[in-house]
């Protein structure tokens, strides 16, 4: 006997709630849906175009959402559930017309390959939370405010998030990945996301301030932190950092495992704790920082600290680099308590500039050539010594140069230069120890090398008239 055939479940309910069908054999609709007066239920279903099942459940708001396929048609499951039948169901964007801090938007899936997309999320209002752990953002996301979103990815998409809503500690945003795509919000961000990368133009995020700003990966993207006070709590980046960050704030924490090249970062308040796991390059500015730490090298890199000096504070209160200084720029507005670094070659070191006279490669000649009494307190490096480089500060305290100065280059001079230098010790290139106290109350720079029996050739000390 052959084999009764039998119909699929979903087909037998839509003949059973026949008189509720809403339409027939149409190529796009929209659905008003939620828990509101006006909504045909809170929960929407359907398989889409991919072979993947939706459900979006919506609480505590109203929202209408619009697909597109071809034979669509609707029907009820329960009081609480409304079904979209039809071919190649394409979800063409959600509209929010009443929400708040409460409202939650919860995206699930099952079947295929589990991902679906979200083309446009448009509100004038704002919403709780938005949980699409297995969606990529594509278009436009527009919000009043924001509690927190938690996303697979966005791609090509445009993050516009209003003033209306944040919480106090500030709105989450959880990302996998992150391409393409711009944040601009209107309070607080916290962002996480295990890549953030562009094709052609380089993303960003333009927001009053960031409590915490995690990336997973390099990160060659934009900042614009726009808040005084507080900026950033703590920024960190799990790869190569870069692009053009404007902080116009303090930062506690800023890190990353190396900064790139194309880093060009200020920061116009203070960073607290600034660290580089690896090597620095690029060019940086920030107010002030207590403790700055480069466990690799500085290579090609300009840093600027422009905190105006003030007697007794410091721009620079710990400034450490494990490896060396090369072909780099240091510049300071006010003074620095404590550096150290392997060693230093080939870069030119200012604190206390007049800025006219700022000037690549060479030393501060004059009292003229300061615009105030920034000091340097102490510097200490190590084996790489001090290599055909520049240091110019209105005053030094003690220098611990390592070994292999340097004696002979060349005929090109280099050294330091000062209105006092309190100590200085090296091992020069002739396996000598040059000491030198208190420059020049205790007698000149070519005074105290002459009854050290070194001949400093092109390694020298200036000593500037005391004006200040």
């Amino acid at each position: 006997m052959a084999r009764q055939s039998r119909r699929p479940l979903n087909v037998t309910i839509i003949e059973q709630l026949e008189p509720r069908r809403l339409c027939d054999g149409v190529t796009t609709l929209t659905i008003p849906f939620g828990d509101m007066p006006g909504a045909q239920a809170p929960l929407i279903h359907f398989k889409n175009a991919n072979g993947v099942h939706e459900d979006i459940t919506l609480s505590h708001g109203l929202a209408s959402l619009t697909v597109s396929g071809t034979g669509l048609y609707t029907g009820f499951m329960g009081a609480k559930k409304i079904c979209i039948y039809g071919d190649n169901i394409t979800d063409t964007g959600i509209s929010i017309s009443d929400s708040s801090a409460a409202t939650t938007f919860n995206f699930v899936t099952s079947g295929g390959n589990g991902l679906s997309t979200i083309p446009s999320f448009i509100s004038s209002t704002p919403i709780g939370n938005i949980y699409a752990p297995k969606y990529t953002f594509t278009g436009s996301f527009n919000v009043g405010g924001l509690g927190q979103l938690t996303a697979n990815k966005a791609f090509g998409a445009s993050f516009d998030i209003g003033n209306l809503y944040t919480p106090k500690l500030g709105m989450n945003l959880r990302f996998g990945d992150l391409s393409d795509s711009s944040i601009t919000a209107g309070g607080e961000v916290n962002l996480y996301a295990k890549t953030w990368t562009h094709t052609l133009t380089p993303g960003f995020i333009t927001a009053p301030s960031l409590g915490n700003f995690q990336i997973g990966s390099s990160f060659n993207e934009n900042l614009n932190i726009t808040g005084g006070g507080d900026a950033i709590g703590k920024l960190f980046i799990d790869g190569v950092a870069g692009g053009n960050w404007n902080i116009q704030g303090k930062t506690d924490y800023m890190g990353a495992v190396s900064f790139g090249p194309n880093s060009n970062i200020i920061n116009a308040g203070y960073v607290w704790n600034f660290k580089s796991m690896g090597d620095l390059s690029g060019n940086f500015s920030m107010g002030t920082t207590t403790n700055f730490y480069v466990g690799g090298n500085i290579d090609h890199a300009t840093l600027k600290f422009t905190y105006p000096y003030t007697a007794g504070s410091y721009d620079l209160t710990k400034f450490t680099v494990k490896n060396s200084i090369s072909y780099s720029y240091i510049i300071s507005d006010g003074s620095a308590k404590s550096m150290s670094a392997g060693g230093i070659s080939n870069s030119t070191l200012f604190f206390g500039a007049n800025p006219l006279s700022i000037q690549y490669g060479a030393l501060l000649q004059s009292s003229l050539d300061y615009a105030s009494a920034a000091s340097v307190g102490s510097l200490t490096l190590g084996k790489s010594g001090y290599q055909n480089s520049y240091f110019s500060a209105w005053e030094f305290g003690n220098l611990k140069l390592g070994n292999n100065l340097r004696l002979d280059n060349g005929g090109i001079s280099y050294g330091f230069s000062s209105s006092q230098l309190g100590y200085l010790q090296a091992r020069t290139d002739t396996n000598k120890t040059l000491i030198l106290r208190d420059v020049p109350t205790q007698g000149s720079f070519s005074q105290q090398t002459m009854k050290q029996g070194i001949n400093p050739r092109d390694f020298l000390v200036i000593s500037v008239a005391n004006s200040f």
